[in-house]
């Protein structure tokens, strides 16, 4: 297995770096990734499953095989208030 071998999973890793990085088969899962950059990173395979995703940035980022279930990739909005 190549890539990150330890589990990143529910761990807050909002801002983060990982530009040209191998994060393959990583497990990310649960965790805060808010607008972090994981451009032209190697993802395929990894876990992103229930993950925060506001604003990360996959610009040519491989996301072949990647596992997005339930993920959030919007901030959630309020629900208008009746009078």
């Amino acid at each position: 297995m190549s890539g990150y071998s330890k589990r990143l999973k529910n761990l807050n890793l909002s801002g983060l770096s990982f530009v040209d990085s191998n994060a393959s088969f990583g497990d990310f899962s649960n965790s805060n990734l808010a607008n972090v950059d994981f451009s032209h990173a190697n993802l395929a395979y990894a876990n992103l499953s229930k993950s925060i995703l506001t604003h990360a940035d996959f610009y040519d980022a491989n996301l072949s095989d990647v596992k997005l279930q339930k993920a959030l990739f919007l901030k959630p909005t309020s629900p208008v208030l009746q009078t």
